[in-house]
């Protein structure tokens, strides 16, 4: 299972961001790389990444 991305503060900066899911900082921990992603997905995943985290805890859910 790959590393759950909503808890992560990764997601708040923009280079960190790049760096773990394009260019897989993170592969040992399970975190696949997505190297064809453009800046523009990469900021479009991120938006949802947020919204998404911030969804759940409004609900008190966690399961996505």
């Amino acid at each position: 299972m790959a590393p759950d991305l909503r808890a992560s503060g990764v997601v708040l900066d923009a280079g960190m961001f790049a760096d773990v899911v394009r260019g897989g900082q993170r592969a040992t921990l399970g975190m696949p790389r997505f190297p064809a992603l453009t800046d523009e997905q990469l900021l479009a995943l991120r938006h949802y990444i947020r919204s998404v985290a911030e969804a759940d805890l409004v609900s008190g859910g966690g399961d996505g």
